[in-house]
């Protein structure tokens, strides 16, 4: 599902300063304009509002590295061992076959 465009730093503290005046999820959503979705989201952890799920397995090689293994790869018939050498790099042979 996309996302819209984050709150910004006077949105939220309009949103903060609203809801400790008493207004309603709904009207604070109809004063700024943004969905009541995004106020309540906000409203349930300020803190934690914006910050970015991390999703998958970590990477083991950078990006630099990764290209020089696939360059060197498919210029050659070189093994994969092989490959590791010429790239420096200490990872397991599955790692390594990309």
């Amino acid at each position: 599902m996309s996302r819209g465009i984050e709150l910004t730093d006077f949105e939220k503290g309009k949103i903060v300063c609203l809801k400790e005046n008493g207004v309603s999820m709904k009207e604070i959503s109809r004063q700024i304009k943004r969905s009541f979705c995004v106020v309540q989201t906000f409203l349930k952890s300020p803190s934690g509002y914006g910050t970015t799920k991390r999703y998958g397995r970590k990477r083991h090689l950078i990006g630099q590295i990764e290209k020089q293994i696939v360059r060197d790869a498919s210029n050659s018939t070189v093994a994969p061992a092989h490959l590791r050498c010429l790239a420096d790099v200490n990872v397991s042979r599955s790692t390594s076959t990309i």
